[in-house]
């Protein structure tokens, strides 16, 4: 059995990008051996990733693959010779003598023959590192002495080894040839490998551990210690947190420390104290037990020989603390030295975006908007909405922000409550941010308030200055927005009409911005506006049927058959809120999921296709109510009676989205619609008992359709 070796030598890969590359690199590599026909198990190809090497590990395969023999039928012996030349030139193969000839046709054949592993995994390699080269989200470009190109890679590659037991892997990449050597240290210390079995030997003996898994459980083991014997809780030291998966990535072989700050510090925001020590030291916070701040912080370091060092690192690093943290406290106390409602003037000097003016001015429109939504929201202080929605973003103007941006919100909110404003504004003014990303949710009525103005604010606000997102870009955040839109709007079930909501927050930027962008002449300007609109109500309920498929497992059809609906006429449906349409697709998912309902649903799309098939016949729509007298047989009659007995009630119930309850009424119509399917002829010579007997069918297929068209659903 034999090993291979890949290592990558590198300068430092960031670590934020190190666990999302590994995988790539795995699954390309993975992908590339098996298409290259290299046999091996899961469990026998391995790859690692430490801040300056990537690593790719094959253990116990075999020196020989065997392929598999191939054999292709072409085309007949007398064919177009073009033909002919595809088929060959579809095999690689120049000549026609190399094909054989069988039963008239010509026929490729291959022999299983035995293929160096080594020779596999030489053609393997540069398209793997080609892959992985145009998988980074960022790239460098540097120059190679004597090479006129441009090499890329996230970071300058300074060396490839590539070791097939004791045999080097000659392949050229980034204009430099694969080697038996290996970087150790920071000084271009250059180390000869024999062969596999020595590489990690050595790696070992220089307290370099690859597998990254390893590192991140001897941090976890050692924080759940520190733990312990402290009686402290970590802040995020969770195995796959953000913090901890970027100390990993920061470190070959890792050391816990164990650092204190001042207690007087402990007066700060908890968010500024763990927003400093955590962004900008990527050390970790602790908790006493009690939920308050320690003074005791965590930090991963590289391991080592010597360790009476550490007491000199601790100290180094809690000097740094405390620079940082004296940073922090000062501009707390020059904030705190102004009242926050004198900083609602400077928010006119802040852009918010080149075309829809100031930070000041979204907070007129947050303010406007705020007000109309608050109707929706239930215990929403409409006193409080024009002084929360100025105060929302004052914090842009404090240097406690501009030091740690990632805290806006969370320090006004901290600065509303230090000078006294009502608690509800300011965690209004905190929670109007969120959702951030997956983050949870606004929980105030003010917040929630706050926090769907500023988000259809700005949604609308950049359609309308032309800044949509496309497939591949979202610069603004609008999809995030539009799902924070959704997710709040569902948790606190708030009936928002969305086009009255999108065209009430268009109308809150000046008519002036809006010709500009729409159009300056009349007719063409109320024309193009609508279609704005429209095409914003569009993309909101398009992440509604994202959000819904992925967070909920709805079906696809059903989706497609109530949000196709919606946007085929958005005007008729400009009083339809987020919410209908979320009961109506989750209702209509359950509905037909369930076999219970299974033959009323195939009774309704018999009606339909029956009447689809006669109105493309007779080039005519068929819909209203049948003649009473037109009614001949007992069948019909009962059903026609069994529609009017439901039909009022049945709309009712749609409209106040108890959806269930409409669908229990078609119960009465299962037994007389399998009836007159079974007695009468729908298609009857007479004209007029045809007519009238296609407009009974069209009744039930309108009542169905309120719900949904059952039609364009598999059951």
């Amino acid at each position: 059995m034999s090993d291979f070796i890949l290592e990558i030598f590198s300068e430092e890969i960031p670590a934020k990008m190190q666990k999302n590359a590994i995988e790539a690199f795995h699954k390309i590599a993975q992908e590339q051996f098996l298409k290259n026909h290299l046999i091996f198990r899961d469990d026998q190809l391995e790859c690692f990733i430490t801040p300056t090497r990537m690593v790719l590990s094959l253990k116990g395969i075999d020196k020989f693959q065997k392929t598999q023999t191939v054999k292709k039928i072409g085309p007949k012996i007398d064919a177009n010779p073009k033909a002919i030349g595809g088929f060959l030139k579809s095999l690689g193969l120049a000549n026609i003598n190399q094909l054989q000839q069988e039963n008239g046709f010509y026929v490729y054949q291959l022999e299983a023959k035995e293929i160096r592993t080594a020779d596999l995994i030489k053609d393997s390699l540069p398209i793997i590192l080609q892959k992985t080269q145009n998988h980074w989200p960022k790239i460098m470009r540097w120059d190679v002495e004597g090479n006129v190109l441009q090499f890329k890679w996230i970071r300058p590659i300074r060396n490839i080894l590539s070791i097939f037991d004791q045999e080097v892997i000659d392949i050229e990449f980034a204009g430099l040839k694969s080697n038996n050597q290996i970087f150790l240290g920071y000084k271009n210390n250059l180390t000869v490998i024999k062969n596999v079995q020595e590489y990690y030997e050595v790696i070992e003996k220089n307290k370099i551990l690859l597998n990254h898994n390893q590192r991140r459980e001897i941090i976890f083991n050692k924080f759940k210690n520190i733990k312990a014997k402290l009686n402290i809780e970590i802040i995020h030291d969770e195995a796959n947190s953000f913090l901890m998966d970027e100390v990993v990535g920061l470190c070959d072989m890792p050391e816990v420390l164990i650092g204190s700050i001042e207690k007087k510090f402990l007066e700060l925001p908890d968010e500024i104290l763990i927003q400093t020590l955590q962004s900008n030291q990527r050390f970790f916070c602790c908790r006493n037990i009690d939920g308050s701040l320690s003074t005791v912080f965590l930090f991963v370091i590289n391991k080592k020989n010597d360790e009476s060092c550490y007491k000199k690192i601790i100290s180094d690093n809690e000097k740094l603390v405390k620079a940082r943290l004296c940073d922090a406290e000062f501009f707390v106390k020059e904030d705190l030295k102004r009242n926050i409602q004198s900083r609602v003037d400077d928010l006119k000097k802040i852009i918010f975006h080149q075309e829809l003016g100031s930070i000041y001015d979204k907070t007129q429109r947050i303010n406007s908007l705020a007000k109309f939504i608050a109707i929706f929201v239930p215990h929403c202080d409409l006193n409080l909405i024009e002084q929360a929605s100025e105060l929302s973003k004052v914090d842009l103007t404090s240097k406690a922000v501009a030091e740690l941006p990632e805290l806006q919100g969370k320090i006004g909110s901290y600065y509303a409550l230090k000078q006294n404003y009502d608690g509800k504004i300011a965690m209004a003014i905190y929670e109007h941010y969120l959702p951030i990303g997956n983050s949870e949710l606004p929980k105030t009525a003010l917040g929630i308030t706050l926090s769907l103005a500023d988000k259809i604010d700005s949604v609308v606000g950049f359609f309308l200055a032309n800044e949509k997102p496309t497939s591949s870009k979202d610069p603004y955040a609008l999809r995030r927005g539009v799902l924070g839109i959704i997710r709040i709007a569902i948790k606190y079930d708030l009936a928002l009409p969305i086009r009255i909501l999108i065209e009430k927050s268009l109308n809150c930027y000046p008519l002036k911005l809006q010709k500009k962008f729409l159009a300056s002449q009349e007719l063409n300007f109320y024309k193009n506006k609508k279609q704005l609109i429209e095409e914003i109500a569009i993309f909101l309920v398009e992440r509604l049927r994202v959000y819904l498929k992925d967070q909920e497992a709805i079906r696809v059809d059903v989706l497609n058959v109530v949000v196709d609906e919606y946007v085929s006429n958005i005007e008729i449906h400009k009083f339809v809120d987020l919410i209908f349409l979320t009961k109506k697709i989750k209702f209509l998912n359950n509905f037909v999921n369930n076999p219970a309902n299974k033959n009323i649903i195939e009774l309704y799309k018999r009606s339909s296709n029956i009447i689809e098939i006669e109105e493309k016949k007779d080039n005519c729509k068929y819909s209203g109510k049948p003649s009473i007298l037109g009614l001949k047989s007992n069948s019909e009659k009962i059903l026609n009676q069994r529609v009017k007995q439901i039909f009022h009630e049945f709309d009712d119930l749609i409209g106040k989205a108890e959806f269930e309850k409409a669908l229990a009424l078609t119960k009465v119509l299962e037994l007389p619609l399998a009836n007159f399917f079974e007695k009468v002829i729908v298609n009857d010579q007479d004209k007029s008992l045809r007519e009238n007997r296609l407009l009974l069918l069209s009744r039930i297929r309108f009542l169905f359709n309120k719900i949904g068209d059952f039609s364009k659903i598999n059951l």
